[in-house]
């Protein structure tokens, strides 16, 4: 599976946000001319509003302590985190769903 491309620098998110904001212009003009997608852009914006308590949803902070809460009770119940080792995935959940099926 390829790697995602490395995030944008913080400002320049930061000055994206600010000029879709400030500026008259479409979100996908604006986008086209930072040489983003639209979604990406739109997706800042929104976290913005989240971020600033304008819509409802989780801060990046409340997000990232979520997952790791996720992964330390996964740890804590014995299982390997969700993409470590073996037995994750939908294979491992179908063998031992025909482990348990009476024939």
């Amino acid at each position: 599976m390829p790697k995602a491309p490395p995030p944008y620098p913080a400002e320049f998110r930061e000055e994206a946000v600010r000029l879709a904001k400030s500026s008259g212009t479409c979100t996908a003009e604006i986008a086209a001319d930072l040489a983003i997608s639209y979604e990406t852009l739109h997706t800042w914006l929104k976290q913005e509003q989240v971020g600033g308590g304008y819509a409802p949803g989780l801060t990046t902070s409340e997000r990232e302590e979520l997952r790791e809460l996720r992964r330390e009770n996964s740890i804590s119940r014995g299982r390997s985190p969700a993409g470590e080792g073996e037995g994750t995935g939908r294979a491992a959940s179908s063998r031992n769903a025909r482990a348990y099926t009476r024939t």
